[in-house]
């Protein structure tokens, strides 16, 4: 396992440093303990730990509440994911064990808690709708854009656009702001934060689904309704409406992006019976979009990972696909639009599909070799089908 634990290694160095410094000189607070064990070799630079909020003896909305790691001497930032648990990010090294203290104690320093995960609607930009943490951003296409020329660009498509960051702070409702975009240039040049040079049209971009039926390709429009539930210093949570397409009733997307990690989760859930067709997240490998790179297919643990060309000074854009470990038998198909996908039969328990979309970018400075990229995403593949061990003591 030691192919990608360099970079993870400053991968997991910049997420700490991004939870501030540490607090010498003082004990930690008294409280619950709750203990993170790692139960594989495999390194974890940005792990999402999740207890009830009972079971830690605290309630949400204290602002008393502190997360104290034994290990760094510093308060960690949490936040209430609004469904009965307390979140935190640690990272974890291959085995580790960690020890946290949760206490409701006002008089110990307090973590940073400004948003990191942050999740908006964008009227400003046509009616994009965008997403971000810490590591990389995205964004959906809504209705306005598909209007013709002045109000819209007759652009019709459901793929997920990436946008490259190497700041650690939310950036994009900024960008988008034409006022920005008039005083510091366009967002498609890198100005030091990052930029927009992924180019997505029609095609699936990194995560757009579609469903393959008898040799036919289907695809949904531009999202209809789109909804915020939470953003925070550690999770941001949205849902995004579709018309029914294919052979599929309405479509909810919900999508969480936690600190620390290059991918978001994506649970697509259809309205009614599902049928008995193929269905996936794609994957952007056309040469003419600049997206054929050095790619690699993993069926035994359902990814497809791709290290871009370099694009100039633009540098290379790196993107990865990877099915929840809950999904069925999948399948690999190539579309008409040049797009790899992940198929599998919806979950007809659930009528969903559940699967992990995300990014990085060599301007990040995190990876900036093929075999870096790749096996952080088969280190995290393999991760999603090792949990962490919580125990609250």
């Amino acid at each position: 396992m030691m192919r990608a634990i360099l970079p993870m290694m400053a991968f997991a160095a910049a997420t700490a440093l991004a939870m501030g410094p540490l607090d010498n000189g003082f004990a930690g607070p008294a409280g619950k303990v709750v203990e993170v064990a790692n139960p594989v070799a495999i390194a974890r630079p940005a792990e999402t730990i999740s207890v009830r909020w009972a079971d830690v003896g605290a309630k949400p909305g204290s602002g008393g509440v502190r997360v104290w790691d034994v290990v760094r001497q510093a308060t960690v930032p949490h936040q209430d994911d609004q469904e009965g648990n307390l979140i935190f990010s640690t990272s974890l090294a291959p085995l580790e064990v960690k020890q946290f203290i949760v206490a409701a104690d006002a008089s110990v320093p307090a973590a940073d808690l400004r948003t990191v995960c942050w999740a908006g609607y964008l009227p400003l930009r046509m009616d994009d709708f965008a997403w971000e943490n810490d590591c990389f951003a995205m964004r959906a296409y809504g209705p306005a854009i598909m209007e013709p020329a002045p109000t819209g660009q007759k652009l019709v498509s459901s793929g997920i656009d990436i946008l490259c960051k190497r700041v650690r702070y939310p950036i994009m409702s900024t960008w988008m702001d034409p006022g920005h975009r008039q005083r510091m240039g366009s967002y498609h040049q890198n100005h030091g934060e990052g930029m927009d040079n992924y180019k997505v049209g029609q095609s699936r971009g990194t995560g757009g689904i579609s469903q393959f039926d008898k040799g036919v390709w289907a695809r949904s429009i531009n999202w209809a309704e789109q909804k915020v539930v939470m953003t925070g210093p550690v999770r941001a949570v949205f849902e995004l409406t579709y018309r029914p397409w294919g052979a599929f009733g309405k479509e909810t997307r919900r999508v969480t992006i936690d600190r620390g990690q290059c991918f978001a989760r994506f649970t697509a859930s259809f309205k009614g019976a599902v049928p008995d067709v193929l269905a996936g997240p794609g994957l952007d490998v056309a040469a003419d979009r600049n997206h054929n790179g050095d790619i690699r297919v993993d069926m035994a643990q359902a990814f497809i990972s791709n290290f871009e060309p370099c694009d100039g000074a633009m540098g290379s854009i790196m993107t990865a696909i990877l099915l929840d470990p809950s999904a069925g038998p999948a399948k690999v198909a190539a579309d008409d639009l040049d797009c790899l996908h992940l198929l599998v039969k919806p979950c007809a328990k659930t009528a969903s599909i559940s699967y992990w979309a995300g990014s990085s970018w060599t301007g990040a400075g995190v990876f900036t070799k093929a075999c870096q990229w790749h096996g952080y995403v088969r280190d995290f593949a393999a991760a999603l089908r090792a949990p962490v061990n919580v125990t609250v003591k």
